[in-house]
């Protein structure tokens, strides 16, 4: 029993860390879109993560997230999914993330 106990206090912790870290680690700043798409969900998210506060002055972070992860979080997944389904044609593949990353920036209003 206490062998169980301690399996799973050390998975929650690792849980955590990991559920805490989503937002680093992006690798694909100045990669291809087919780098994009053969990159992990979490690289990609890290990644959509950095484009949105790079962009953002960071007194303007802070009345959009208002140091809520969370929101910061939301807007990371629809830019990830806008770079992703914009490269989704074979033909799109070649063009940087960076510059695709910075149209969806656009569309989304971020």
């Amino acid at each position: 029993m206490r062998k169980i106990i301690i399996v799973c206090l050390f998975s929650l912790i690792a849980m955590t860390a990991y559920a805490g870290d989503w937002y680093t680690g992006g690798t694909l700043h100045n990669k291809t879109a087919m780098e994009w798409h053969q990159a992990t969900y979490r690289n990609r998210l890290a990644t959509s993560a950095d484009f949105i506060t790079a962009t953002t002055p960071k007194e303007k972070q802070r009345l959009l997230f208002n140091d809520d992860m969370r929101l910061l979080r939301q807007r990371a997944e629809a830019l990830e999914a806008c770079i992703t389904e914009s490269t989704q044609d074979p033909e799109t593949r070649i063009m940087k993330v960076s510059e695709v990353g910075a149209a969806c920036l656009v569309l989304l209003g971020y």
